[in-house]
């Protein structure tokens, strides 16, 4: 997908075959293209195009290639085995795929899920070096300084399974919090589409404006930051006592 635009209620499915019943590979709505690369189980696909009667997005720009993988230039985005959530990944592919940040910051690479056969592998290169192989065990969280991550996906001819979804981002700075502020959960991630909810200590309040008349503040990392202008710290309420007269 190099384009989207489709507009309020608008809706794009991809589906893994040339019927409408097919399963459905994507489902594309509004502007966001994250998930840049639809990749089928078969060579036909079906797209579906729905708009409302008011239509005022200018629409979508796709191409398609034969093969499995691609190249992704993005500094977020998400990464999925072919057929991933509708039906298992094939037999016998090779799928790589390359993955650039454009300006060359460092970049994390989560395995949201991961199920793949015993006779299958998944391999992570950071900038042409070769990080970890694994097949039936979730790979570890992987940063890479450079930015640069290309995955390598090898199943054989017997077993497939569900497949992979991974996904690429900056992350988001450790907000760093005081020891008046309390996180839930304790050990909170900062990888991209984690939540973090923070409240204050009994006797403390948000000391920032934003929060100020709040009891709590839920923090979501969009992958280039935190959702909130300034970040929650709590501090202890001061009471004004006036001396007698």
């Amino acid at each position: 997908m190099e384009d989207l635009d489709l507009g309020e209620g608008g809706f794009l499915e991809i589906r893994d075959g040339d019927r409408a019943a097919a399963p459905l590979l994507a489902k594309f709505e509004g502007s966001d293209i994250r998930t840049s690369i639809v990749i089928s189980t078969s060579n036909t696909v079906r797209l579906y195009l729905h708009s409302q009667q008011q239509f005022n997005g200018k629409g979508f720009k796709c191409s398609y290639i034969e093969g499995c993988g691609g190249v992704i230039t993005a500094s977020d985005g998400i990464v999925m085995s072919p057929g991933y959530g509708s039906v298992n990944y094939p037999n016998y592919q090779i799928c790589r795929w390359n993955i650039t940040e454009p300006s060359g910051k460092s970049m994390r690479l989560k395995f949201e899920d991961f199920v793949m056969g015993d006779k299958d592998f998944v391999e992570l290169f950071d900038d042409g070096h070769k990080v970890w192989k694994y097949s039936t065990t979730s790979p570890p969280t992987t940063t890479s300084s450079t930015g640069r991550f290309f995955i390598k996906m090898t199943s054989s001819a017997i077993i497939n399974e569900k497949g992979f979804k991974a996904v690429f981002s900056h992350g988001c700075p450790d907000p760093s919090f005081n020891k008046d502020t309390i996180t839930n959960p304790t050990s909170y991630s900062t990888d991209m589409g984690a939540t973090v909810t923070v409240t204050c200590r009994d006797g403390h309040y948000f000391a920032q404006k934003e929060h100020t008349e709040k009891e709590s503040v839920v923090m979501k990392c969009n992958g280039d930051g935190w959702d909130v202008k300034q970040v929650p710290q709590c501090e202890r309420k001061c009471i004004l006592i006036e001396p007698p007269e």
